[in-house]
């Protein structure tokens, strides 16, 4: 799926109870991560849901989930 904005990564959150995971609805990496296109370059959905709440991923450092799910896109399951 592509996309122009950034913001544009909510549609394909299925959100649900603000402690459950919410799923990503979109493309997903063979991996099972989620894929988001922006200006033509894929990202996880996780690190466009995370920079959309948190700003940019510090330098060296992965999106990683709490939870273990990987197409997992809470906010508050997201950390660097």
């Amino acid at each position: 799926m592509r996309a122009n904005k950034l913001d544009d990564a909510w549609q394909f959150v299925k959100r649900s109870e603000p402690n459950d995971c919410w799923s990503w609805r979109g493309g997903h990496f063979p991996q099972g991560y989620g894929r988001f296109s922006i200006n033509r370059t894929s990202i996880g959905a996780h690190v466009a849901i995370f920079r959309l709440v948190h700003g940019d991923v510090p330098d060296e450092h992965y999106v990683m989930h709490k939870c273990n799910n990987k197409g997992c896109c809470n906010p508050a399951h997201l950390t660097s």
